[in-house]
């Protein structure tokens, strides 16, 4: 017996109904939205993700990963998705091309793409900050922080000038 057990609804802030929503039977573990495009990604917990038109949310494209999405990150262009589906790896799709370009080790932690640019930042839990580009896989800048054990989330500033961590204190 198949059950509805998630939905994503979509709504403007000027509005308040939701003017559409999107029935999925697995639950859903993430959303990301490009902010310059018309996207948005949707991961369940059983392995797929869905990449939609955001305001309409038609479908795009299906990708069918091998387990859960555990983190993903979408770039502000819409070009790239960095998924993690499995412990220590992060695989950086290629939207257009409707494929995995690459593979990045990653144990646990957070990542997050700069406005601008292909670059990815990667923030893990022993406090170490990588930054990456996406589209030639170029490792840039790497920072070992002391202080910032057990980093959980990363979000970065539209202009690229401020990242900001969330760190366990336990």
């Amino acid at each position: 017996m198949s059950m509805l057990a998630s939905y994503a609804l979509v709504a403007a802030l000027v509005q308040p109904e939701p003017f559409a929503v999107l029935e999925l039977e697995s639950p859903i573990t993430h959303l990301e939205v490009a902010p310059r495009v018309d996207l948005l990604a949707v991961a369940e917990e059983c392995g797929s993700l869905h990449l939609l038109r955001a305001q309409t949310l038609q479908e795009r494209r299906k990708i069918d990963l091998a387990g859960p999405v555990l983190d993903l990150a979408i770039s502000h262009d819409g070009n790239w998705i960095a998924v993690q589906d499995a412990p220590g790896t992060v695989t950086i799709w290629n939207i257009a091309a409707k494929k995995p370009i690459r593979e990045i080790r990653h144990e646990e932690g957070a990542f997050a793409f700069f406005a601008k640019t292909s670059e990815l930042v990667l923030a893990d839990t022993g406090g170490t900050v990588r930054r990456i580009d996406a589209a030639s896989g170029r490792l840039g800048e790497s920072h070992t922080f002391e202080d910032a054990r057990g980093i959980e989330a990363v979000e970065i500033s539209r202009d690229g000038r401020v990242v900001a961590y969330a760190l366990d204190d336990g």
